[in-house]
């Protein structure tokens, strides 16, 4: 028989708990990704927001990612983004290997990442559209970290915690009142502990506290909506069987709705097109089957489906994203980093179809009389040419062009230097940047297949 634990017992257990269990492909691609970039994070670059949609992929390490920051920043944050702002690259990467370090063994624990991450695409799609509702980024975090008890019980006692995710899983019942049962408490207020401990702002500590709590019992109106929007989110999460939860009671969807004020249509829209969204947010992690519940369910649904059984020819952005990390090295010349980046995109974002096509790749190296371009085919041959720069090249340029005809017209003097490589007009244009600014791109000739939030995720993992 499990041995229950006390109020003392567990605030030791919580200050005596280390890293999380996280998963190790989400830390290390994280980790690859930030060493990938130069300098520090900016506000609103796509490095940023790349690494922050990795992370996100895993509510534990999101969780230390707050943790370190709020341990060492001037402030208590309350987003990924923010940690990652606070930290920078260097202590980032600090924290993240710290947490990789920590041997396996959590029960679940990429199922209950699973679960966390449709939570939160869910409650930040159903705060976009409450009018005067909660903040998107709040409903996002909040939803993603509203479980963290349970990695932390699974972590702190692996042995305890399985048995009550067995229990949970035979019985069908509400894992809350297993926990209780054989531990001594369950993990909303085991959450609340270590984000009190953990120093997490106290609308996020109430979010992890309260998200069972009934709705009549919901004193505070300023949690009220939240709290609501994330037991919306986290009951279409289950009733879609997203990863596990551990809960199979689900609440009335229709009921949750309506105090909301939110129509059947929207319930619906957002029902529907969960399983899309949150496909789009693990767009590097295609390669590892969506995380199931262990109990058994009936036929799958249509949103439920694992990216497994997607298209054929649906190429595994993190198995070329790797690929490229891995092959890339500090004494890796010029035209070798552009051959690589240009093999890499090719092959992840399948733009070239035909023995003909081609991709292009170009730096831009202010001061130099010439620019370096570098053309890979389909058939692996690769040609390299210098060409004369325009010395009119803004390299601030917030936007610069998607249009492969408006960009070489901006990098060259003569964009007809270009004409014998591809045809322009046919293509389109990837811009890389760092610290805000142009520092070179891809030219490509576009499939109608390509998912289009691919090439955000490619563009800030190559900058």
């Amino acid at each position: 028989m499990d041995r229950k634990l006390d109020c003392r017992q567990l605030d030791v257990l919580v200050h005596r708990l280390g890293p999380l269990q996280v998963r190790g492909d989400v830390a290390s691609l994280s980790e690859q990704f930030i060493a990938s970039s130069s300098g520090a994070f900016t506000a609103g670059s796509a490095n940023l927001a790349g690494v922050a949609n990795l992370i996100s992929n895993d509510h534990a390490l999101a969780a230390e990612l707050l943790r370190a920051a709020n341990r060492l920043g001037p402030r208590s944050v309350d987003d990924i983004e923010s940690a990652l702002l606070q930290l920078g690259p260097q202590a980032a990467r600090e924290a993240i290997q710290v947490a990789a370090d920590r041997p396996g063994g959590a029960v679940q624990a990429a199922a209950l990442a699973e679960h966390a991450l449709a939570v939160a695409v869910g409650a930040e799609m159903f705060a976009e559209r409450i009018p005067g509702g909660p903040c998107t980024r709040e409903a996002f975090i909040g939803g993603l970290l509203h479980d963290i008890g349970k990695i932390a019980l699974a972590t702190a006692m692996p042995k305890s915690y399985q048995r009550v995710v067995k229990s949970a899983s035979t019985s069908g019942g509400d894992i809350r009142e297993i926990e209780a049962c054989l531990i001594g408490t369950d993990h909303a207020a085991f959450g609340r502990r270590l984000a009190r401990a953990w120093m997490f702002p106290e609308t996020l500590v109430r979010v992890i506290g309260l998200h069972h709590l009934p709705i009549e019992a919901i004193v505070d109106e300023a949690d009220r909506g939240l709290l609501i929007t994330i037991k919306l989110a986290d009951a279409i999460a289950r009733s879609l069987e997203l990863g596990f939860s551990g809960n199979f009671i689900i609440d009335n969807l229709a009921e949750l709705a309506k105090l909301l004020e939110i129509n059947e249509e929207t319930l619906a829209d957002i029902t529907e097109r969960l399983g899309e969204q949150l496909n789009s947010r693990r767009k590097l992690l295609k390669d590892k089957p969506v995380a199931k519940s262990t109990r058994p369910a009936p036929a799958r649904r249509k949103l439920n489906q694992s990216p497994s059984s997607s298209a054929d020819g649906d190429d595994c952005e993190l198995q070329h994203l790797s690929r490229f990390f891995d092959l890339m090295s500090p004494e890796a010349s010029l035209v070798e980093v552009l051959q690589k980046i240009a093999a890499s995109f090719a092959q992840a974002s399948r733009c070239l179809a035909d023995p003909g096509d081609s991709v292009a790749a170009y730096a831009i190296s202010p001061g130099r009389e010439d620019m370096s371009w570098l053309r890979y085919s389909v058939s692996g041959e690769v040609e390299y040419r210098l060409l004369s720069p325009n010395s009119d090249i803004d390299l601030s340029l917030p936007n610069p062009p998607t249009s492969a005809t408006e960009a070489m017209e901006l990098l060259l003097a003569d964009p007809s230097e270009l004409g014998g490589w591809l045809g322009a007009w046919r293509c389109s244009h990837l811009p890389l940047c760092c610290n805000g600014n142009w520092t070179g791109g891809l030219i490509y000739l576009r499939q109608d297949d390509q998912p289009e939030s691919n090439f955000a995720v490619l563009s800030a993992a190559m900058a």
